[in-house]
C-alpha cells in the first residue's frame, strides 16, 4: 500500500464518495468543503444501474434503495401526455441493477454519515510547489503540504483553475428547474414530456412524491430572470399535472434554478493534482450520470491510488477514464442540441420519429455503458 498525504477539495458526491473509497482501501484524507455545510441543493436524483454498481462497490446499495423509490420502465411522451416510446428497465442488461430516484439530501446523507471531521468554510486560495513539497494555501488562513490534491469542487472547480488555469464552462442557451412535490393520479414511472424546445420529466419517489425537472430553450436568459409566473405561460400546453407541480413549487418557493452547462477542457490531471466528477466532466443530465460517471472515477482512482504512488496513478487513471468520460459529455451535450431542434416542426417530426423507432434516447445510452463496465477492467 503506498502511503501518501490526501486533499479532497469539495464535500459533494464526489468528494464523499471517494473519500469513502480512499478509505476503504486503508487510505486517510483530509477533506474540507467551501461552504458552512453540506449541501443538497438539486432537489432530486436519479440513478441508473451504473449508479448503482457503483454505490454497491462501496458498500452503500442497500442504504440507498431503502431511501430511494424503484421503477421498472421508463415513458416517453408529447407535452399533450400521449406516449411516443416506452422501455422496460427489467430485461438485461438493464436488469442488472436497479434504476431508482431519490431525495439528494438523502443520498448526501448517507454517503457522509460517519465521516468525520470533514473541514466546513475552507478553499484552497493558493497552491505552491516548493521543495518541501506541495503548500496548499486556504481561506481559513491554514496552510499545509499534501502530496496528491484532488479536485471535487464541482463544475466551477477552484482546483481545476489553481491547476490548469481558467478554462471556459460552455453555456448550452437552455434554462433549467428542479422541484420537488406531491401529485395524485400520476403514473409511477420516470416519464419524460417534450414539447417544442422543452421538457419536463418526472420521477417517482414513492408516496405520491415526485422529483420534477424542467428545461427550455433560453438563450438570453429572459425565461431565467423572468417573474415565475412566465414559466406557467411557457409550459400551458403541457398536460395539468405540470402545471400543477410547478404552480405549487412557485406557491411555496420550493424552485430551483439553473442553467445547463458543460466542462470544455480535456485535462483530468497536472501534476500531482487531478480532477473528479463534475469538476472533471460537469454536462447536461440527459443521462443521467452525473452520480454513475462520478462513483466510476472515485472508485477506479481510489484503487490506483492503492497501489501506486501518484506520479504512476494519475497517468493510469486517465487512460482508463478517458474515452468513456468524453463519450458522455459529448453525447450528453449531443440530446440538448437535438432537444432543441424541436422548436420548429421538421426538427420535432424528425425527433419523435427517432424516438419511436430507436425507443428512450437515455436508454440507448445507458445500454453503451454498460456494455463496458470499467469497474470490473483490470487497472
Amino acid at each position: 500500500m503506498v502511503k501518501q498525504s490526501i486533499l479532497i477539495v469539495g464535500a459533494g458526491i464526489a468528494g464523499l464518495s471517494l473519500y469513502r473509497a480512499l478509505r476503504q482501501r486503508g487510505l486517510d484524507a483530509t477533506l474540507v468543503e467551501r461552504s458552512a455545510s453540506l449541501s443538497a441543493s438539486g432537489a432530486g436524483i436519479c440513478l441508473p444501474a451504473n449508479a448503482m454498481a457503483g454505490l454497491q462497490s462501496i458498500g452503500l446499495k442497500h442504504k440507498v434503495l431503502d431511501a430511494a423509490h424503484q421503477v421498472t420502465e421508463i415513458e416517453y411522451a408529447k407535452a399533450n401526455g400521449r406516449t411516443l416510446t416506452s422501455g422496460s428497465l427489467t430485461s438485461s442488461p438493464f436488469d442488472e441493477q436497479p434504476f431508482v430516484a431519490l431525495r439528494r439530501d438523502a443520498l448526501v446523507d448517507i454517503l457522509a454519515d460517519g465521516i468525520e471531521p470533514i473541514r466546513f468554510n475552507c478553499a484552497p486560495q493558493r497552491i505552491e510547489h516548493t521543495q518541501e513539497g506541495t503548500l496548499v494555501e486556504f481561506s481559513d488562513g491554514y496552510s499545509q503540504f499534501f502530496d496528491l490534491i484532488i479536485g471535487a469542487d464541482g463544475i466551477h472547480s477552484k482546483v481545476r483553475t489553481l491547476a490548469f488555469g481558467e478554462e471556459p464552462i460552455a453555456d448550452l442557451g437552455v434554462s433549467c428547474w428542479r422541484l420537488i412535490t406531491e401529485l395524485k393520479d400520476v403514473p409511477q414511472h420516470p416519464r419524460y414530456l417534450i414539447g417544442k424546445d422543452d421538457a419536463f420529466m418526472f420521477y417517482p419517489l414513492g408516496n405520491n412524491k415526485f422529483y420534477c425537472y424542467a428545461q427550455s430553450q433560453d438563450k438570453n436568459k429572459r425565461l431565467l430572470t423572468a417573474p415565475k409566473i412566465e414559466l406557467l405561460k411557457r409550459f400551458k400546453r403541457y398536460e395539468p399535472c405540470v402545471i400543477d407541480a410547478l404552480t405549487q413549487a412557485i406557491d411555496s418557493d420550493a424552485l430551483i434554478s439553473g442553467r445547463l452547462e458543460s466542462t470544455t477542457g480535456t485535462q483530468f490531471y497536472h501534476g500531482n493534482i487531478v480532477l473528479v466528477g463534475d469538476a472533471l466532466h460537469g454536462c447536461p443530465p440527459s443521462l443521467q450520470q452525473g452520480v454513475g460517471l462520478t462513483l466510476e472515477d472515485t472508485i477506479i482512482l481510489a484503487r490506483l491510488l492503492s497501489r501506486y504512488p501518484y506520479i504512476q496513478a494519475l497517468p493510469r487513471y486517465q487512460q482508463h477514464r478517458e474515452k468513456r468520460v468524453q463519450w458522455v459529455v459529448n453525447e450528453s451535450n449531443r440530446i440538448i442540441k437535438l432537444a432543441n431542434k424541436g422548436r420548429f416542426f421538421p426538427g420535432r417530426l424528425i425527433r419523435n420519429m427517432m424516438l419511436r423507432s430507436k425507443g428512450p434516447a437515455n436508454m440507448i445510452g445507458w445500454q453503451r455503458l454498460l456494455q463496458d463496465d470499467p469497474l470490473t477492467k483490470v487497472l
